[in-house]
């Protein structure tokens, strides 16, 4: 389940995972939190890369993204980075 609050380029959206690992009675579950950005097309060498939504990068993880076990914390993340652009 994905709930998107905004898809607009640089706005946040929150991503609910639930995740289950073979041989586990119960599933794992992980809220992330990040900043969606926008990828222009561009070409590279003669071939043309469209245009994308994109996670950020690991080096932007802990600033543009944020993973968490529990929801009311994502959810707390998710509104303290709709206010701060």
């Amino acid at each position: 389940m994905v709930l998107l609050f905004d898809r607009s380029p640089g706005k946040v959206t929150l991503r609910y995972i639930e995740q289950k690992w073979n041989g586990y009675a119960n599933p794992s579950v992980a809220y992330e939190v990040v900043r969606i950005r926008r990828r222009e097309a561009r070409e590279i060498k003669g071939e043309i890369i469209v245009a994308a939504e994109v996670y950020p990068r690991s080096e932007a993880w802990g600033v543009d993204g944020f993973t968490f076990t529990d929801k009311g914390t994502a959810l707390a993340k998710l509104r303290q980075m709709k206010f701060k652009r």
